[in-house]
């Protein structure tokens, strides 16, 4: 009889230890998903700045995520910040991170009408299957 639980120890004690470490993995996953915010992309002219930055909206293998165009304009020494944008999605947050996920981020400073006004270019990868999303363009102001 004490033959028949020893083996039944060894059993329970290998299941509780693997309890243990993928509880310690679990833990480590939402450390990493306590980072919900991250800038994936900016680029700077003599007079302007665009930075685009993607938010974690959620956990799980396909979290949905946002993404924000904030515009600065140079003033002094310094950039203020002249506006905010909300990006047109859905957008998933392993997208937004990984590689190629900026498809188009660009500032146009000059154009051919008299009344242009410089701006900014947005075109982010919805996904890789479906390709890059639609281009928005924003006016910087300031």
């Amino acid at each position: 009889m004490r033959r028949h639980l020893v083996p039944a120890g060894l059993v329970i004690t290998a299941v509780l230890v693997s309890a243990a470490v993928a509880t310690g993995g679990s833990s480590a996953e939402s450390g990493a998903a306590a980072a919900t915010s991250r800038t994936i992309a900016s680029t700077t002219t003599s007079d302007f700045r665009a930075v685009v930055t993607a938010e974690r909206l959620d956990g799980g293998a396909a979290a949905a995520a946002t993404a924000t165009l904030q515009t600065y304009r140079r003033a002094g020494g310094g950039w203020r910040r002249t506006g905010s944008h909300e990006l047109e999605g859905p957008y998933f947050w392993k997208t937004l991170i990984g590689p190629r996920a900026v498809c188009r981020l660009e500032i146009r400073t000059t154009g051919a009408a008299a009344r242009f006004r410089p701006r900014t270019l947005v075109q982010l990868l919805q996904t890789p299957s479906l390709g890059c999303g639609p281009v928005s363009e924003h006016r910087l102001t300031g």
